[in-house]
């Protein structure tokens, strides 16, 4: 008995989602299969009895189990799902402020859901030195002693940031001095405490378990989101680069302020 031609169509139709999942999974020769057996039933859709569309789709389910078993997958735990394979898991602020720093956060959360705690913690600290130099650049910082940005030291960035923000702080006692003087504090010593795992982690002298690293994600997190905060974007009336930054600091120290 042939198979009308309703029945081919419902066949097509439930063959299409797997096209993705065999191709992420490498299943190339069970994706070659579908393809063929959905272009000969939207060609030939008449042609065919159950009984020969009944053999077609087993010798499909024969190939799938047979390439399935020489493909190695990881498990995720439930609660580490929320970390796999997310653009945006420092937030939309920290997404576009920092485009370079996107590809390092997304492999921070993977790393995270499949328990490869070291490699987590060497992208989340990636993504506090891209955060360093661009509040450098925002900062008007080109140049440190004659080498571009992107190759001067650690430290020598964040020296050159602390006076560059020193230089900003209101000179006379006010509120706003007190919240300009905390916040560039609170970042010099945040820094500060990256540069030790940094440190640490790139030596080969620590190793990071599951919560450790978990919490170093929080806490870059929540950095990279302040930073964001701070930087913004310079418009085209704007002549210094430096001026986009304090534009963007002074309301947060008069909040700071009323704190």
């Amino acid at each position: 008995m042939l198979m009308p031609e309703g029945n081919c169509k419902t066949i097509i139709r439930m063959l299409k989602p797997m096209d993705e999942l065999l191709q992420r999974i490498d299943l190339s020769d069970t994706k070659r299969r579908i393809e063929i057996i959905k272009n000969e039933l939207e060609l030939y859709p008449y042609s065919r009895n159950y009984s020969e569309v009944f053999t077609i789709l087993q010798d499909l389910r024969r190939s799938f189990i047979c390439e399935l078993m020489v493909v190695h997958l990881a498990f995720i735990p439930g609660d580490k799902l929320k970390f796999f394979e997310v653009e945006d898991l420092f937030g939309e602020s920290v997404y576009e402020n920092f485009k370079s720093a996107r590809d390092d956060i997304k492999a921070a959360g993977n790393c995270i859901a499949a328990d490869l705690h070291d490699a987590a913690v060497f992208h989340l600290l990636r993504v506090v030195e891209i955060g360093l130099r661009e509040l450098g650049r925002n900062l008007g910082i080109k140049k440190i002693a004659k080498a571009p940005l992107d190759y001067a030291g650690w430290q020598k960035v964040v020296n050159e940031i602390d006076g560059k923000l020193s230089s900003k702080i209101p000179k006379a006692r006010s509120s706003k001095q007190s919240a300009a003087l905390k916040f560039k504090h609170d970042l010099l010593a945040d820094f500060k405490a990256f540069e030790v795992s940094r440190n640490e982690i790139m030596h080969g002298r620590g190793h990071y378990n599951g919560p450790e690293a978990i919490g170093l994600f929080d806490r870059v997190r929540e950095f990279m989101q302040r930073l964001a905060n701070a930087i913004s974007k310079p418009t085209p009336k704007t002549k210094y680069a430096g001026k986009s930054l304090w534009s963007a600091l002074a309301p947060m120290f008069k909040e700071a302020a009323r704190k």
